[in-house]
């Protein structure tokens, strides 16, 4: 009996993906380009550069597809890769870098545009490190649970509960003061 890709698990995709099935990858890829395309492009601010590390998220998928374990959160993997591409860039890009230290208006994002709250998010996200930013953003923009948190970023959940009541703090902490 075949499987309908369609409406298959992920873990029924990995399968099919490590045995190098094309259309279990298509489904894999227009099930997740979206969201990875929002993430590169939170962190980035850079449609073309976000696109190219779309597609370089999945050119890696597929070359490293019988290493793909079915146990574990494909999505999570998916996300762990987009990252580690956003770090090398970073890293690669210290003039850049620079840049958005000096000119913190070139990345507002505001809540109010999002749910007409009158607080801007760099207010409200300004006193955190970029982890606890960044765990932020993939919990409440991008859906990902704090296990996919945790296994995207190398760290224990524990550690994604703290900073993510770290951010949340702050975010209870503007509200009120408004």
């Amino acid at each position: 009996m075949k499987l309908n890709t369609a409406t298959c698990s992920d873990a029924e995709l990995v399968r099919k993906i490590r045995s190098s099935d094309s259309r279990a990858f298509q489904v894999l890829y227009f099930r997740y380009h979206d969201a990875i395309f929002r993430f590169l492009w939170f962190r980035l601010h850079c449609r073309d550069t976000a696109a190219d590390f779309v597609q370089e998220v999945f050119t890696r998928v597929w070359e490293r597809r019988v290493h793909l374990d079915p146990e574990k959160s494909v999505r999570a993997y998916c996300y762990r890769i987009a990252h580690n591409l956003v770090v090398d860039h970073l890293k690669s890009r210290e003039k850049e870098r620079t840049f958005v230290r000096e000119h913190p208006a070139a990345e507002r994002t505001r809540f109010e545009d999002r749910a007409n709250l009158k607080i801007d998010y760099e207010t409200v996200m300004a006193g955190l490190s970029e982890p606890v930013r960044l765990t932020f953003h993939l919990n409440r923009f991008e859906g990902l649970t704090y296990t996919e948190i945790a296994d995207m970023l190398g760290i224990s959940v524990k550690t994604v509960e703290y900073r993510m009541s770290q951010a949340l703090d702050r975010l209870r902490g503007m509200m009120k003061q408004d």
